[in-house]
């Protein structure tokens, strides 16, 4: 195997088998450089790429800071997991769908520059964002102020808008770790490397039942029905991040992968997310549960349907019922164990405030009595005494 690196000293790219020795002599300035071993690890050049560090691990593959030798441009590079690139349909549907996605051309969108495979391994190269993703914002501060959750998920609504306007693109795996927030308080979508075309050829090189994508995540069709998913399956995964943004919670969360599958699996309905956070608005909470309705004909029918309802939740107003497609043909919703449908959400979250605030009124009023009591039996305490020190003794 031959293996690619740069030099420590001059920065000379070198190229030498694996099996030539431990170190070897740069052409250009004749240091003697340590061979790297036949895995990916710093200095390693890959398809043009020099890794510098690991950024993160996921379930696709690694993620390094990387530099772009010939450009001299920073880059994120994943590197696919041994076990993905054994399956020859997988990797086909995915070089082909990352050579689609490098079309994309949007602020909200971290753009791809190429995939491929160098010394073995297959990689898919990114522009480098310095920021945030919503995953490690989650995790430093916890739950996300509503106002600020609700713009992010509205760029990232606008992204796949467009994603699927102009290029007929799902994304499939969209969660917090893959949205980010550069320095500048732009928010962009990343990792369109698992994306769906369903435009043209789409059925040329997607294996039926293959399950892409991270359950917590993933819409319930996306699950049973992978090749019939479509732009609804990206609502719900929105929806599932929304969700995990404001509340701090994993919409569904197993003990492992196969657990989350059979809670998913399941007709378990959506936790309410009152019971995580109860200071989230009425209108936030009626477009969780439309966007995560389980029927996908019950979700909003289109992008543009899903941005206006996210702008009227930052407004303070709920969203519009609408038509949803198929809507008369569907069960009624199960989306949450306390309410079966938007305006149930509406109503329940009206009665709750009704009740605390009746509550909290009798707690007054019994605050107000008991003052009133301890006063009246003060006064006739005063009142009963006898004033012996004015009597004169005999």
């Amino acid at each position: 195997m031959i293996l690619s690196f740069v030099c420590r000293k001059c920065g000379t790219k070198i190229e030498a088998d694996a099996d030539a020795g431990p170190r070897v002599q740069c052409g250009a300035c004749q240091a003697l450089n340590t061979v790297p071993p036949p895995f990916i690890a710093p200095d390693v050049v890959i398809g043009g790429f020099r890794l510098i560090r690991r950024m993160g691990r996921g379930g696709m593959g690694d993620v390094y800071f990387a530099q772009q030798l010939s450009l001299k441009r920073e880059a994120a590079v994943k590197i696919l997991h041994r076990a993905l690139t054994r399956d020859p349909v997988f990797l086909a549907r995915f070089t082909r769908e990352v050579r689609l996605t490098a079309r994309l051309e949007h602020p909200n969108i971290v753009p791809a520059f190429e995939a491929g495979m160098d010394c073995g391994f297959h990689y898919l190269a990114m522009a480098f964002v310095d920021g945030e993703t919503l995953e490690q914002r989650i995790r430093r501060r916890g739950p996300m102020p509503e106002v600020e959750a609700l713009r992010r998920a509205l760029d990232i609504a606008r992204a796949l808008d467009y994603a699927w306007t102009e290029h007929r693109l799902i994304h499939r795996d969209i969660k917090p770790a893959n949205v980010i927030t550069d320095r500048r308080g732009v928010t962009r979508l990343m990792d369109f490397g698992i994306s769906l075309s369903l435009g043209g050829d789409r059925g040329k090189v997607t294996r039926s039942g293959l399950v892409v994508g991270t359950p917590n995540y993933m819409s319930p069709e996306a699950i049973a029905r992978p090749n019939e998913a479509d732009f609804r399956s990206d609502i719900y995964s929105l929806g599932a991040t929304l969700y995990h943004a404001v509340t701090g919670q994993l919409p569904f969360a197993g003990e492992n992968f196969a657990e989350t599958l059979r809670r998913r699996h399941s007709a378990e309905p959506l936790p309410h997310p009152h019971d995580a956070n109860p200071a989230l608005s009425e209108p936030l909470v009626a477009l969780l549960a439309e966007m995560m309705e389980p029927d996908p004909a019950r979700r909003p029918s289109s992008w543009g349907e899903l941005i206006a309802d996210i702008e009227r939740a930052l407004a303070g107003r709920m969203p519009e019922p609408g038509v949803r497609t198929d809507a008369r043909n569907v069960s009624a919703p199960t989306t949450s164990r306390l309410r079966t449908s938007a305006l149930a959400t509406h109503l329940l979250s009206r009665r709750r405030r009704l009740i605390l605030t009746i509550l909290l009124a009798l707690a007054f009023a019994l605050l107000v009595l008991d003052i009133w009591l301890l006063l009246r039996m003060s006064r006739g305490r005063r009142a009963q005494r006898t004033p012996h020190d004015l009597v004169a003794p005999d």
